[in-house]
């Protein structure tokens, strides 16, 4: 009797194994999605400062449609890990280089201002800002580009 007390009073080998398994797994599921959410945020927090990069060269134009010295071109601004922001093409009065610099950003970042007249006017301006990312990480998943489109008049003389 007591030999019978003695096989059923600790835990198997085989119970150890089983136990491990199903911990592992559930730890391997929750580090997927931890990834998985940081990943996530991590592309949201760069879409965030893109798009505020795009609106920021929108109310720059503003700006200048107010003053009355809007003028049509295009302004191209290209920030990389690294390095100082550049700035190539048509500058409005008031422009200036965004405060994001590229290294927090955490990807190249190129910025394309367009201000066009409309057709038929001669005070009426289509401003167009787009962004265009290539994240650092090539895990990134989403879009990796967008724009901010408005019209505004200008009483330029």
């Amino acid at each position: 009797m007591r030999l019978r007390h003695r096989l059923h009073a600790g835990t198997t080998l085989a119970e150890l194994i089983v136990a491990i398994v199903i911990t592992a797994s559930t730890a391997g599921g929750i580090l997927a999605a931890t990834t998985t959410s940081v990943q996530r945020i991590r592309n949201t927090n760069l879409r965030a400062i893109a798009f505020n990069a795009a609106v920021d060269q929108v109310e720059c134009a503003r700006v200048s449609a107010r003053q009355g010295v809007l003028v049509e071109g295009t302004r191209t601004i290209t920030m990389t890990p690294g390095s100082s922001p550049v700035a190539s093409g048509q500058a409005l009065p008031g422009d200036h280089l965004p405060s994001v610099t590229a290294g927090n950003f955490g990807a190249t970042l190129k910025i394309t201002r367009t201000v066009t007249l409309e057709a038929g006017a001669t005070d009426v301006y289509r401003v167009s800002a787009s962004a265009d990312w290539t994240p650092a990480s090539q895990t990134a998943t989403g879009s990796t580009s967008l724009a901010v489109e408005t019209t505004m008049r200008c009483p330029c003389d």
